[in-house]
């Protein structure tokens, strides 16, 4: 019997008051302020912000900041009667509950706690600019259990500038309401602009509202009521608007897509390839090296001391010799080559980077500077992470494994390709490196076509039909394909497979990939070095929007709601038991008018029952009805939804969908 499954929440939905806590030590004042305005949005990254003030006297101490299992460090250095404020953004797991910041100045040590309080998975974050933080009536909301949200907490973040890229990606939506853009600082403004191209949706009363996002050039495009921005959108409200659920049901958040690889798990998660040592590229014969070299340098300072051994410099040359000798091999830093680098490059509009550090430390309190927007130290030894300076000081030596995440702008690959109605992929490949990009492949949805080499700036033109060779595989036969096809060695495939894994949460599965060989400096103990690392570069690839477009089969990247165990090794296929039931999510393009959609699936074992939800009667049907009755009926109100219920193994159902040209700014 088909059950209504959608379920009617009145939204909850407040201005939070500015939740900012202060704490007397006995040698300095700090102020907290942690989260979005007092909570907590867990699996994402959140801005925490210190204003450290001293007394009378100068302070020099450090400050402890423990997050559960966590610790991180400030160190601070104030004139007597001055402050310093402190931003950075750190991950919260859902059972963090306070803060506990420790003081220390010499022995001394002083301890207080600051209690968060979490957001609940099923809350939507609305970021408002609003010029009060009077609620605005249009906001109350009803809930849809179904896709996930229940509940809504709306955050002013007018005067918010500190907040960043990592932190934007927190909000579901952001909504203007009647506030003058032109007051936001531009960095403010240019993170918004680049959380829409993400693919988020921004919602605004008026379009003056919005012409600042566009540089005063958004054109005629810009009337209209929504219209593309990169890969997210602009919608201009109805000016009599008394609810707004029904648009957050329709422009489906693209942060419930990044929800299922939170930044917690993927930062636990990063520890595994640490574990893969043998495949690292890595010139462990560091020490050798260093080794050999003095040992020539002594050599040569002894034939050059019995060249002169008749003379007076027999004596200084002999004693300079062995006091070279014995500074070198005692006090100079050896096995520099020992450090290897990994990191994946995802190139969107912004530039999410990963990196892997491994090295050896071969002397106590050893400091290790390394630039970056989080850092996570998964040495099991005794080291400090100091935020406010990228620093870690590890305080033991051996083997250390340091994870780095860093989010900038660079500017999108600039990489734009054009699908016809026969799925005939048009346009031109460049390779946006200085360097040779390496075993380059292109993935367009569930079809790989590789490319080989590509020299830097080298561009090719392409025109291929897609054959679909990846279409209907296992996780394991999938990548088993990749690889071979592209021909990857040993250690791009464990990066590629970790990516895939543990990290790949993008909006469409439209890439270019390819691997570079670069170098990075570090400074240990003061001294910079450049340190080999090896790249793996996931360039986005855009559509052409302005004609006819096709996001061809296996582009558009499905969500998974389902409540029993899923093993993580697998991403394309489910097992199914008898009375358990899988919801999968496909978020439409909204910029232009949708005229097809096709599915494409293949049951490998048993007799599930296959339905899509009916928007316009809110019931389930069988499957086959998406392809004869009006498409509308099935995306006019929220995501596409297809349910699977019943005993079998199943790969996930794939969709190819035709929009005509889309209204578009970016």
């Amino acid at each position: 019997m088909k059950k209504k499954l959608i379920m009617i929440f009145l939204i909850i939905l407040v201005y939070l008051p500015n939740s900012v806590f202060s704490f007397g030590f006995s040698k300095t004042s700090i102020t907290i302020e942690a989260g979005f305005d007092g909570r907590v949005k867990p699996a994402f990254m959140n801005p925490v912000k210190l204003n450290v003030r001293s007394q009378q006297y100068p302070l020099d101490g450090e400050i402890e900041i423990k997050i559960g299992d966590e610790s991180y460090f400030i160190q601070v250095f104030l004139e007597g009667n001055t402050e310093k404020e402190f931003i950075f953004s750190l991950p919260f797991n859902r059972n963090d509950r306070e803060i506990e910041m420790i003081f220390r100045k010499d022995d001394h040590e002083e301890k207080e706690r600051y209690e968060l309080e979490m957001l609940h998975q099923e809350a939507l974050l609305i970021g408002v600019l609003s010029e009060t933080n009077s609620i605005p009536g249009y906001l109350g909301n009803t809930g849809n259990i179904r896709l996930g949200y229940g509940t809504a907490v709306a955050v002013n973040i007018a005067d918010k500038t500190y907040l960043k890229g990592y932190d934007l990606r927190a909000f579901d939506f952001i909504v203007i309401d009647g506030y003058d853009t032109r007051k936001l600082t531009e960095g403010l403004m240019e993170g918004i602009r680049l959380w829409i191209k993400e693919g988020n949706t921004l919602f605004a009363r008026d379009i003056a509202a919005v012409e600042n996002i566009f540089d005063g050039a958004a054109g005629e495009r810009s009337k209209k009521n929504a219209f593309s921005f990169g890969n997210g959108n602009i919608v201009i409200l109805e000016k009599d608007i008394e609810n707004i659920g029904e648009y957050f049901d329709y422009y489906f958040p693209y942060s419930r897509l990044r929800q299922g690889s939170n930044i917690n798990n993927i930062v636990e998660k990063s520890q595994k390839n640490f574990t893969l040592g043998g495949l690292w590229q890595r010139d462990g014969y560091g020490k050798v090296y260093s080794y050999v070299g003095l040992i020539v340098i002594y050599l040569l300072l002894l034939m050059v001391v019995n060249h002169y051994k008749k003379g007076k410099g027999f004596l200084l040359m002999m004693l300079f010799s062995i006091a070279g000798f014995l500074i070198a091999t005692n006090f100079l830093e050896f096995g520099t080559k020992s450090f290897a680098i990994l990191e994946i490059k995802e190139r969107g509009y912004l530039t999410d980077t990963a990196t892997f550090i491994r090295f050896e430390n071969n002397r106590e309190n050893t400091q290790l500077k390394v630039q970056g927007d989080y850092m996570r130290n998964h040495t099991q030894d005794i080291s400090k992470l100091y935020l406010n300076e990228g620093r870690i000081l590890f305080q033991e030596e051996g083997e250390k494994f340091i994870y780095r995440r860093r989010l900038e702008d660079i500017g999108s690959s600039g990489i734009k390709l054009e699908i016809d109605a026969e799925d005939v992929v048009r346009g031109t490949i460049e390779n946006p490196l200085s360097g040779t990009l390496e075993q380059a492949v292109l993935l367009i949805g569930d079809t790989l076509i590789p490319i080989g080499d590509m020299k830097g700036k080298e561009s090719i033109q392409l025109h291929y039909s897609l054959d679909h060779n990846l279409s209907n595989t296992s996780d394991f036969n999938y990548l088993s394909i990749l690889f071979a096809k592209g021909e990857f060695n040993s250690l791009q495939r464990m990066i590629f497979e970790y990516y895939y894994y543990h990290q790949d949460e993008s909006l469409y599965n439209l890439k270019l990939i390819g691997f570079s060989s670069e170098q990075e400096v570090l400074e240990q103990n003061n001294s910079k070095m450049k340190n080999d690392k090896y790249v793996m570069h996931v360039l986005e690839i855009a559509l052409d929007k302005e004609k006819e477009t096709v996001y061809p089969m296996g582009s558009i990247r499905p969500q998974t709601v389902y409540e029993g165990y899923v093993d993580e090794t697998f991403k394309r296929e489910f097992t199914l038991e008898e009375e358990e039931a899988l919801l999968i999510y496909y978020n439409i393009p909204r910029g232009g008018r949708v005229k097809a959609i096709d599915l494409n699936m293949k049951v490998e074992m048993g007799n599930p029952v296959i339905e899509v939800l009916n928007q316009e009667t809110q019931r389930w049907e069988d499957i086959g009805y998406l392809s004869r009755n009006a498409i509308d009926s099935y995306i006019s109100k929220e995501p596409l939804s297809i349910r699977i219920l019943g005993e079998s193994r199943i790969f996930l159902p794939q969709i190819r969908v035709l929009v005509e040209g889309e209204s578009t700014d970016e």
